[in-house]
């Protein structure tokens, strides 16, 4: 069974990101002053390796960074939604850990269809496994707004379509899986990046064992570690052309 609960950003791995990225960077300006000494024949001939190690150690930094800023800013968020996937079925809980509440939802792996990451609340990006669900969902003109309007108006949207689907006195756990259902089209949705040890890697070795095939989790997001492709450095003219005809270079096949 693998556990996928919203806890929050993760104050230790933000600061090893920092950390990580602020060390690359270090060894980057040291490595460029070494190589001053011996000539400018050298700097020249180290230049596009350093860009790629301060690109990738800025990037790192900044994920670090923001990691720590939104964990301290928004805390601990116990009890907070999950995702449980086990060989059976997936089960999503509005509250947990606790006592399973009437507003669970557990389907079985027979009635996914698909998985997905799509843009949610702030345009972070969330996992879906699609499935038919008796909730109902907005119709597509109100997720475009709630998409164009400033952070701090969206959630009143979201509450004001919620509340002419249920009353104000129905359990809060359906409203979360109503919210799910307004940004996702699907009540099984998760963020990823609020789960500790809920990497897309980890998810997708889970359903490559336990589910049909077919279904697959496969982030279009780089993973904090991966460095940024040399390609950037040395095909800017390939990738201009490639990004001219209308796909990204960096994006997965």
């Amino acid at each position: 069974m693998l556990e996928l609960v919203h806890v929050g950003r993760s104050i230790g791995l933000g600061t090893v990101k920092t950390a990580l990225g602020a060390g690359l960077c270090a060894v980057d300006v040291t490595g460029m002053s070494l190589l001053a000494r011996v000539g400018l024949g050298a700097v020249i001939a180290a230049l596009v390796p350093a860009l790629w190690l301060v690109d990738w150690g800025s990037l790192m930094v900044l994920d670090g960074v923001t990691d720590v800023i939104a964990r301290l800013r928004t805390g601990d968020s116990r009890p907070g939604l999950a995702m449980i996937l086990s060989a059976d079925g997936v089960r999503v809980s509005p509250r947990y850990p606790g006592s399973r509440s009437l507003a669970d939802l557990t389907v079985g792996w027979d009635e996914v269809t698909g998985a997905a990451f799509r843009r949610g609340p702030a345009g972070s990006l969330w996992f879906c496994l699609d499935t038919p669900s008796p909730l109902p969902a907005p119709g597509p003109d109100m997720v475009l707004s709630a998409r164009n309007l400033p952070v701090e108006r969206v959630p009143r949207l979201v509450t004001l379509w919620i509340n002419t689907v249920i009353g104000r006195d129905d359990p809060p756990e359906l409203r979360r899986l109503l919210a799910n259902m307004f940004w996702f089209g699907t009540p099984l949705a998760v963020n990823l990046a609020v789960c500790p040890g809920g990497s897309p890697a980890r998810v997708d070795r889970f359903l490559a064992r336990h589910t049909p095939g077919g279904i697959r989790c496969v982030s279009p997001e780089r993973e904090w570690w991966r460095p940024p492709p040399l390609t950037r450095y040395l095909s800017p003219i390939g990738a201009r052309s490639r990004n001219s005809a209308g796909r990204d270079p960096d994006a997965p096949a």
